[in-house]
């Protein structure tokens, strides 16, 4: 089943509103209907569920979660499953994540987060559990302003147990711009020191507002990328730290417990400390010196001179060798030069590359050729016999071409063009078409696209359009006319290659126009004498509702004449006639409508002037709506 706001989860949590959606998971705020209080609930598969199989494996996941308990861990205060979905009850904090703090926060509040997340990974690291997805949406601040850590102690397989339910796939754990270089290699499970990575990436990406090498993520160092400098005014020892959890090789990272305790020295960091490697070597004592007498001196400038004719019969063809290769230099052949590649971008394609020296076209290994640069847009790395490709999407209109170069030892480099095919544009609203009431209102629609867009609005005389991120409200106001009116706008994308037209329509006011009023005197029906009054009216957007016309009685001087015994008159006991009438039409026409009202029931004590005034209603609205009346009609009684 899907959830959505309201749905009543395991017959107990009422859900509010969703607070996040990952790959497989959903996170909703929720209303506990036994305790009242506030509490997240996070769902695995939501929607489809597990099969009893996955369901089984995952749930043994989650009790060993249920089992972790610290300070920096969003410790589940429930574990269950329903509909084959496994979810955890934790406390709702309602600071939310660090996400909304990139940017925004202090050096002393960075501190307290490498404090709190790195202890909050000693422990998971001591108890065997790599987190594989350290990122700020995972660092959550409770009540107590403490930053802890969610989402932990979901192994690699129930990950993969978990894609397999919701997309049909396994892939690797974790989010690809927090993944460190070792989770790019031939092997790349995530170790402990792979956790180090992300939470130094989440600490760069809070104080710049970017991950340090984009959406590629740590795959940029195994090309040789440096980490970009950060440019904000932050300390020499938190810069350090940060540089020392983005360390290309593993084991240059520190240690969980050692970056709690880094961060709780902060300004007394001693800089040298984990990183020195400088070795002093041991001179030689003087009294150790070996001495030689002249007989041995001479055999060795002996020697030395053989040894340096030798050598120089031996250097001038490598010499010889060094000039061809300097002058011709190396060649790449049979080597691909031009990759096609679809909008959607590639993700490890494989490249041969062949070089070959000048003497002899003999091929060389790989060590004589490396990549030089790539961007944002896409990575190449050296692998053996070629290079891995990976491509972005190309979220643009247009078909867009990247490079990247292979550079040789000795010689010209040689480009390598990509060419990206543009994306194909999409562009769907969820309803084209809108329908008001006479009253207006708001209507609010989404927008689902892939590139921008905008709205465009041809006339724009009925109704007002506000745009929120992906979200359209549209404003009508009321309609005063009995006649219905329509109108349109465009949504379109920037470009104007694709539009969608909404369209909007909105009935006529409902209404009772009277063409024609008649009174017959001094007639009688069912043996009563009294007054007939005769309409000719219209009736317009009031097919199929149960309205009502009604007589009202008053003295020349405006006083409502009083019943005496509740036939004829209104709940508060004023003197009245009414017939009810359905229309069968938008516009019906009542050729002779009939309001007959008694002599008798009047109660009138003496001759004079009276007057009255007719009121029709829907009763069919709630409350019933006022649809319109006729003018003051004006009549002398005698007795």
């Amino acid at each position: 089943m899907r959830l959505t706001e309201n749905t009543l989860f395991d017959k107990r949590y009422q859900l509010v509103r969703l607070l996040g959606r990952g790959g497989f998971s959903e996170v909703w705020l929720a209303k506990d209907s036994y305790t009242k209080l506030d509490i997240a609930i996070k769902v695995y598969a939501p929607g489809q569920g597990m099969d009893s199989d996955g369901l089984a494996d995952f749930s043994a996941e989650l009790a060993g979660v249920y089992n972790l308990n610290h300070t920096n861990l969003l410790k589940p205060a429930h574990v269950d499953a329903w509909e084959g979905m496994p979810y955890l009850i934790m406390p709702f904090c309602s600071q939310g994540s660090v996400f909304k703090r990139i940017g925004k926060m202090s050096e002393e509040e960075i501190w307290k987060l490498i404090h709190d997340v790195a202890a909050g990974l000693a422990y998971l690291h001591e108890n065997d559990i790599i987190h594989q997805d350290i990122k700020p949406d995972n660092i959550l601040i409770d009540d107590n302003g403490n930053y802890v850590i969610t989402d932990f102690g979901i192994s690699t397989k129930a990950r993969s147990t978990l894609r397999k339910s919701v997309i049909g796939g396994a892939v690797s754990s974790g989010t690809i711009e927090y993944m460190g270089p070792e989770r790019f290699s031939d092997h790349p499970a995530p170790i402990k020191a792979s956790d180090i990575w992300s939470l130094g990436a989440t600490v760069y990406e809070l104080i710049t507002g970017n991950v340090p090498f984009g959406e590629m993520g740590g795959g940029m160092q195994k090309v040789g990328a440096e980490i970009p400098e950060i440019t904000e005014p932050i300390s020499k020892q938190l810069r350090y730290v940060i540089e020392s959890m983005l360390a290309p090789e593993t084991w240059d990272r520190p240690k969980a417990e050692t970056l709690v305790e880094w961060a709780s020295k902060k300004q007394s960091i001693d800089t040298k400390e984990y990183h020195s490697t400088k070795r002093e070597i041991p001179a030689f004592p003087e009294n150790n010196i070996p001495r030689t007498d002249n007989k041995s001196n001479n055999s060795a400038k002996e020697k030395k001179r053989v040894a340096m004719i030798v050598g120089g019969i031996v250097l001038l063809p490598v010499l010889w060798m060094l000039f061809i290769l300097f002058s011709h230099g190396l060649y790449f052949s049979n080597t691909q030069v031009v990759v096609n590649c679809e909008a959607n971008g590639l993700d490890d394609y494989f490249g041969e590359v062949n070089v070959y020296g000048p003497l002899f076209g003999t091929k060389l290994s790989d060590w004589w050729w490396d990549i030089k640069e790539v961007a944002s847009t896409h990575a190449a790395r050296k692998v053996n016999g070629g290079y891995r490709l990976d491509v972005s999407p190309n979220n643009s209109e247009e078909d867009r071409t990247l490079t990247f170069e292979l550079r040789p030892k000795i010689g010209k480099n040689k480009t390598v063009t990509i060419n990206q095919d543009r994306m194909d544009v999409k562009l769907t609203v969820s309803s084209t078409n809108l329908s008001f009431d006479a009253k207006g209102g708001k209507r609010t629609i989404t927008v689902n696209a892939n590139t921008a867009w905008e709205v465009e609005h041809p006339v724009a005389d009925m109704y007002e359009v506000t745009t929120n991120g992906n979200k359209l409200t549209i404003t009508v106001s009321p309609n005063t006319s009995s006649e219905d009116k329509s109108d349109y706008f465009n949504v379109k994308n920037k470009t104007g290659s694709k539009t969608v037209r909404i369209n909007l329509k909105q009935t006529g006011k409902p209404s009772v126009e009277i063409e024609k009023l008649w009174v017959d005197h001094n007639v009688y029906e069912d043996s009563k004498k009294g007054m007939k009054i005769h309409l000719k009216m219209h009736t317009y957007n009031l097919k199929s509702k149960s309205c009502r016309a009604v007589a009202y009685f008053y003295t020349e001087e405006g006083t409502a004449l009083t019943d005496e015994n509740g036939s004829y008159c209104t709940t508060d006991g004023k003197v009245s006639c009414g017939e009810s009438f359905k229309p069968g039409y938008d516009h019906a026409l009542y050729e002779d409508f009939v309001l007959f009202m008694p002599h008798a029931e009047m109660h009138i004590k003496q001759n004079g002037g009276y007057k009255y005034y007719i009121k029709f209603w829907n009763n069919s609205a709630s409350p019933s709506e006022d649809v319109g009346e006729s003018e003051w009609q004006h009549f002398t009684f005698s007795l």
